[in-house]
């Protein structure tokens, strides 16, 4: 419904203010990657990246509606819901460079806070998540030539690992979280090297960086170690990547407030998580984030997010067709999550 409502022109002619006042809805959580006007190898092939144009233009577009906040005032979410204005929470996921480099400048520009969210794996390119290593891999095959033992190789082992269905791009792409060692694999086939990639292009905050966006009032949480889908990980593993990530930034960079942004989905968490990781004697996280849009949770200090790399869309279609997919579930109990 919500990709039917994007496509449509449903929302054109109702103001947001008419949709917020029936929504009831006066917080949003709108969150991005990452910002650039060149092409990034490592992110082409999985999402859309906003220009800077592009997204000074969603960012108006907020501030024209929306009061920015820090996490700090989510401790008055009620009291914010029932008063005159609107607000929004700003975030972006993955630690990305150009979030020092592009974003921070025209954050600052606006005076809009913002919290950043990093994967400990990542921070001073260390490592690249991997679905990023299938973007570069993805990228390479498009742009060379690939000889025939090495095009049947390459089959060979994702048909063996049940990924060829289509085509080998497609197959790539897909190649999930356990299965990351078959990039590894596939790089060594086509000599791409992957830790010549984050030296040379740094994709990656550096723990300088990092310190530096504190130092100007900006905010950083955790968003895991190395970003596995949450609802394919057992207990112990959901727990680790969660607590063992916290405990480095917080350790790292002296956090006294510790946030957490889910990777990919919260679909699935359950509420012996929440409880587990907000109760940590050591690192116990303050607020946490889903990616679900604009939906409720019935965990008091987790709330859902509004995914704005969606195509090419503006913010103005994203936003208003999260609220008409808001109203429409509103009648069948849909727009709420309810964890077990």
């Amino acid at each position: 419904m919500l990709k039917f409502l994007l496509k449509t022109n449903i929302a054109a002619n109702i103001t947001l203010k008419r949709l917020i006042k029936l929504s009831g809805k006066k917080i949003i959580f709108p969150f991005y990657h990452t910002v650039s006007n060149k092409p990034l190898v490592h992110l082409r092939h999985l999402y859309a990246i906003k220009s800077e144009k592009e997204f000074i233009k969603d960012l108006e577009y907020l501030l024209k509606y929306y009061t920015p906040i820090e996490p700090n005032k989510l401790n008055q979410v009620d009291k914010l819901n029932s008063g005159q204005k609107n607000y929004m929470l700003l975030s972006f996921d993955d630690g990305l460079s150009e979030i020092y480099n592009v974003v921070l400048p025209i954050l600052k520009r606006y005076s809009v806070p913002a919290i950043i969210f990093i994967n400990t794996a990542f921070l001073d390119n260390k490592h690249l998540f991997y679905r990023s290593m299938a973007s570069i891999l993805v990228d390479h095959l498009k742009n060379n030539e690939i000889s025939d033992t090495k095009f049947n190789m390459i089959k060979s082992i994702l048909m063996r690992n049940g990924y060829l269905q289509k085509n080998i791009i497609d197959a790539i792409l897909h190649i999930e979280y356990f299965d990351k060692d078959i990039l590894d694999i596939i790089a060594e086939i086509v000599e791409v090297n992957f830790n010549t990639y984050l030296e040379d292009k740094k994709p990656y905050l550096t723990s300088e960086q990092v310190k530096e966006i504190l130092n100007e009032g900006y905010f950083v949480g955790s968003h895991s170690i190395d970003h596995p889908p949450f609802y394919k990980l057992s207990f112990y593993d959901q727990v680790i990547q969660t607590s063992e990530s916290l405990r480095i930034l917080k350790n790292k960079f002296e956090l006294k407030e510790l946030f957490f942004s889910f990777p990919f989905t919260d679909f699935e968490v359950s509420k012996k998580l929440f409880e587990r990781i907000q109760n940590d004697q050591e690192n116990a996280v303050k607020y946490s984030f889903g990616t679900a849009g604009l939906k409720n949770d019935d965990i008091s200090n987790h709330f859902q997010r509004i995914p704005m790399e969606v195509g090419d869309y503006p913010a103005e279609k994203i936003i208003k067709s999260e609220y008409l997919y808001y109203l429409f579930k509103a009648p069948f109990g849909k727009n709420t999550i309810k964890r077990k």
